[in-house]
């Protein structure tokens, strides 16, 4: 094996252009022909960072699965000294040994240290039986413990990872700037940046019209000395929601997606949109407010402060991924804020639509006395849990009971599952008497959050049908480079441009996309595709 040449490939294109499809319908499809699994492993693996990109590049053949899980490693040290498989080893040898392709998708989204724990294990899952040397993991034939076949793929002109350091990043200029960067940084960027063959995919299958592939095409190409066209830009003032307010009250938009800068954006949304569509299918809203374990201050002034912050911290993920006051309502289309079984694909971001929410009997017996219809209903007590309809799915592990008690056919009962409370504890900073004070809480709530509405980091890799409503306003301390790369993204997620509404669509919008993407990673996509 350590003999053989090593085939890799970065596969790049900007949505849409069939990255997915190549991996699916013709690279993987004829690789197990040829290849069959091996001792009941297969002889191929692909991999993503989150959850949710995996969920995207899965079908009912071929299952993706984060870095983390191909590893065997959860949340712990990401230095080499500390990555040696230990416990891990014979399960790590068994998965790794018979591989002979890897597929990694959304490359552009995976942190550096992540990508160097990706490249380390795994050759430290090959190193006895392919006799590897483990010091050359990093460099260009010797990639992922000698994979004879390695491709990997994504769009370089993605927003990175939060806090993190990303395989595109120029790392001189973040060590200058104070920046940690360690020697698994560098390694993990130049094993992937230094790739030799590359396959660039230019021609977008997302778009239905003929007005989003020279927009996305231009907004890509634009650059300080040669500035995104006039024609381009008013194509984009035409779908200011000042000039289309009308337009948002048509079931196109009524019921499409809203897209944000940050969940501080969204959050406000969020709670309109319950509202409206609770009216509007004439059903209750349930108000389901967390349940928050901490400890107590003096006064009444400062509990109600602190309750008042916990419950309304607009970004879940400040929040163990759980949101203080959770609106739900029957027929609401929601997704998974966290992981539940990985096991049974019940991932992060996965979408489903609210069947029912079970309240606690005395809540229920209170609601069944109020007339039928739209009310906001606060419960008294801790509802019991929500059954959920999954879209896309035939796994549920509850299927065989729901067919038999509650007679649903082999098809609904394999997409429905049942949600139970969950907990997380998280610290948050509270400001009291001008002082901050961190507050730690363990919460109980429903992993669930709305499903039509997201942030723009959570947007990259979706095609968004019907309208899109795209809020590019700037959130606080947003710098030039992620803030055009937020705009791109949530741009390019709708079909057509009359799917798109934008929201602060101002002249410093206007200036930054003149000036075009970040410099690095345009640099990095030109020479990679030359």
């Amino acid at each position: 094996m350590n003999r053989r040449t090593q085939k890799a490939c970065l596969l790049i294109g900007g949505g849409g252009t069939g990255k997915t499809t190549i991996i699916l319908k013709l690279l993987l499809e004829v690789f197990v022909e040829y290849f069959p699994p091996e001792e009941g492993e297969d002889r191929y693996i692909v991999t993503t960072f989150s959850h949710a990109q995996g969920a995207a590049i899965s079908d009912e053949n071929f299952k993706a699965q984060t870095a983390h899980t191909a590893t065997c490693y959860r949340v712990a040290s990401l230095r080499n000294k500390d990555m040696n498989l230990n416990l891990k080893q014979k399960e790590m040898e068994h998965r790794w040994q018979p591989k002979i392709l890897l597929v990694e998708d959304e490359a552009g989204l995976f942190p550096a240290m992540v990508q160097n724990m990706l490249l380390f294990r795994s050759m430290k899952g090959r190193e006895t039986f392919h006799e590897l040397n483990p010091f050359n993991y990093g460099e260009q034939q010797h990639l992922f413990g000698h994979m004879p076949i390695v491709i990997i793929a994504g769009d370089f002109l993605q927003i990175k990872p939060p806090n993190e350091v990303s395989v595109a990043d120029n790392l001189e200029v973040l060590r200058a700037a104070g920046k940690k960067i360690h020697p698994e940084h560098t390694i993990a960027q130049n094993a992937i940046l230094d790739i030799h063959d590359v396959i660039h995919l230019k021609i977008s299958k997302r778009f239905l019209d003929e007005a989003m592939p020279p927009l996305t095409k231009a907004l890509r190409a634009s650059r300080p000395d040669a500035p995104l066209p006039e024609a381009q830009l008013t194509a984009l003032r035409s779908r200011k929601i000042e000039i289309c307010q009308k337009e948002l009250a048509t079931p196109l938009f009524a019921d499409g997606h809203i897209v944000g800068m940050c969940w501080e954006n969204v959050a406000r949304s969020m709670a309109e949109r319950a509202h409206r569509d609770a009216m509007k299918l004439n059903v209750p809203l349930y108000c389901l407010q967390a349940a928050d374990q901490r400890a107590a201050f003096q006064g009444t002034a400062h509990e109600d402060l602190v309750t008042h912050s916990l419950l309304t911290v607009p970004n879940i993920h400040k929040t163990g991924k759980l949101h203080g006051m959770l609106l739900l309502h029957d027929g609401m289309i929601v997704r998974l804020s966290d992981v539940l079984a990985p096991q049974h694909g019940l991932v992060k971001d996965r979408l489903a639509r609210v069947l029912r929410v079970v309240l606690h009997d005395k809540d229920q017996a209170r609601l069944g006395r109020l007339p039928r219809g739209y009310s906001q209903f606060v419960p008294e007590y801790m509802a019991q849990g929500v059954w959920i309809q999954l879209f896309k799915y035939k796994d549920s592990p509850v299927a065989s009971q729901m067919m038999s008690q509650c007679g649903l056919t082999q098809a609904e009962a394999e997409s429905v599952i049942y949600v139970e409370l969950c907990h997380a504890e998280f610290k948050y900073d509270v400001t009291i008497d001008h002082e901050i004070m961190t507050v730690q809480v363990i919460r109980w709530q429903f992993p669930l959050t709305r499903g039509m509405i997201r942030t723009a980091y959570s947007a990259q890799g979706l095609t968004l049908e019907n309208g899109v409503l795209v809020d590019l306003r700037r959130a606080g301390g947003l710098q030039d480079d992620d803030w055009w790369l937020a705009i791109y993204v949530m741009l390019s997620r709708a079909r057509r441009l009359a799917n798109l509404l934008l929201l602060g669509f101002s002249e410093q919008v206007e200036d930054l996309l003149r000036r075009g993407p970040p410099e690095g990673l345009s640099k990095i996509t030109e020479t990679r595709a030359e």
